[in-house]
């Protein structure tokens, strides 16, 4: 980057190299994302930035209070410094926890887990699946995979009586940059979405209205398949011979916000052959209708849909990487397992480690019929990936319970401060997710309605909350807090840098 460039390359930059939080910059401003730093991130060029900038995206970002426990004796407040005045606003999302923890770690010695986590690799028991996609061990091969390389095409797509307003190349790069960043951390490098995003508009022959793609149940049988899968052949055909699909695993295609006919989503999991200039092949494909682009109040509105765009296609694409979502919690913004436009883009640890990308030593596995007690420090992956990422107690061939530490920060950096402990959620490899009820009734945490992980609440806590968007506030186990479940007693002794867990059998 040279210093007569006057531009600052999309990505995570620290304020200073004596920062500790990352925030990305999309290019031409700063968005609410931001992280913990790692060992080699940037610091902002300030130079490079106009004065236009400066004034309307950087200094209103200038100075964020970070606490942080960063010994075992103190709580310290850290600073990052841009030059803000010191008495200015702080501005949200970061938000500056208030929280008083214990002062000192208490004496805790951690125990042993099981010399082997194989026990805890609970088997996917489901006689008569619902849904393809895994809630059990061991995971099954997809359209996209889970490790290595996912190969995808990220592509604007217009029609005759839907055309293209604006570029979107430079939008897309940065959203599927986002994809690839957000892969690699919670994998630990294990997968990279590599994409290919198309220049310019691709132009259909057919108008948008033509592909009538309704609204539809979860669980109803998807009548428009073939129309659907004529359209992402329409869009093949018109990409020509630009690319070769012979290693392509999926396409995810922007529309512009004046589509008709797709409802919702244009959507294809596999079960069909697509024509491609390589032959006949299976793809993922995704792309987003009229739903995408209108306002959800109470919920998201269309700027905030557009700009999580990425959170949503990954959501989209776990599916074909072999996991099944919407659980524990369908609704809440506990993460992207629960919610596509989540206050949380954290992965459940139960999908992480089935997904491969926990290793067997960030897995504390106990076995109930072995325990008498216990005791674990776990790691937030919303702060780092390293160390003990959960606590898994083997329940039966296919129950389980899963213990995993959550912080307001990095990919949860929305959440308020006070969500801030461990969740704990029962899984059972027997069931499936009943979506019949998501629009009206099933509350995501009901157990009228089976999902294969419900969150347990905290002992002597009711749900008070009347929206899956806040109820996880009721279901994070804060410090002092204990979790009883049949003889089995959870207890967050202390929440600090990490969060001091006993368990006990009764």
């Amino acid at each position: 980057m040279s210093n007569n460039d006057k531009t600052v390359p999309r990505g995570w930059y620290k304020s200073s190299s004596a920062s500790e939080i990352e925030r990305y910059w999309n290019g031409t401003s700063w968005t609410e994302e931001v992280r913990v730093a790692s060992l080699h991130s940037e610091v902002f060029p300030n130079h490079l930035v106009t004065e236009n900038q400066h004034k309307n995206t950087f200094i209103t970002l200038d100075r964020l209070l970070f606490i942080a426990v960063i010994s075992s004796l103190t709580v310290i407040g850290l600073v990052l410094g841009f030059n803000k005045a010191p008495d200015e606003k702080v501005p949200s999302p970061m938000k500056i926890s208030t929280a008083t923890p214990q002062a000192t770690e208490p004496q805790f010695i951690e125990t042993v887990g099981l010399e082997s986590v194989e026990s805890c690799k609970i088997k996917d028991q489901r006689t008569n699946p619902q849904q393809p996609n895994n809630v059990g061990f061991p995971l099954e091969e997809d359209l996209i995979p889970a490790q290595g390389n996912a190969n995808l095409i990220a592509v604007a797509v217009d029609f005759p009586d839907a055309r293209g307003q604006q570029p979107e190349t430079e939008y897309l790069l940065e959203q599927t940059q986002r994809i690839t960043e957000w892969g690699k951390y919670y994998s630990q490098g294990k997968l990279n979405y590599s994409f290919q995003v198309h220049e310019g508009w691709v132009t259909v022959p057919r108008n948008s209205a033509e592909y009538v793609v309704p609204w539809t149940n979860p669980h109803t049988q998807n009548e428009t398949i073939e129309i659907q899968d004529q359209l992402t052949e329409d869009v093949i055909r018109s990409l020509g011979n630009e690319y070769d699909f012979s290693n392509i695993h999926g396409i995810l295609i922007l529309f512009p916000p004046t589509v008709e006919g797709i409802e919702k989503d244009l959507g294809g999991r596999g079960g069909t052959l697509l024509q491609t200039p390589q032959g006949p092949k299976e793809l993922f494909y995704w792309g987003g209708g009229k739903y995408h682009f209108t306002d959800a109040p109470g919920y998201i509105d269309a700027a905030g849909k557009r700009d999580q765009l990425w959170s949503f296609w990954i959501h989209e694409m776990l599916h074909s990487q072999g996991i099944s979502l919407h659980a524990p919690g369908n609704g809440f913004l506990t993460g992207l397992q629960s919610n596509q436009y989540g206050g949380s883009f954290a992965l459940d640890a139960w999908e992480l480690f089935l997904l491969g990308w926990t290793d067997d030593n960030q897995i504390h596995c106990l076995d109930r019929e072995l325990l008498t007690s216990s005791q674990i420090k776990l790691n937030s992956s919303d702060v780092t990936t390293a160390g003990t990422r959960a606590a898994i107690i083997r329940l039966s061939d296919h129950e389980a319970l899963v213990i995993e530490s959550r912080r307001p920060v990095g990919y949860s950096s929305s959440w308020p401060e006070n969500v801030s402990g461990i969740f704990v959620y029962k899984v059972d490899t027997t069931l499936d997710n009943d979506r019949s009820h998501e629009c009206c009734g099933d509350m995501g945490n009901d157990p009228t309605y089976p999902k294969w992980a419900f969150y347990l609440l905290p002992d002597g806590r009711t749900v008070m909350a009347n929206s899956p968007l806040t109820q996880h506030n009721d279901y994070i186990v804060r410090q002092g807090d204990s979790v009883t479940y049949e003889d089995l007693s959870i207890e967050l002794v202390y929440s600090g840098k990490q969060d001091f867990v006993k368990i006990t059998k009764q």
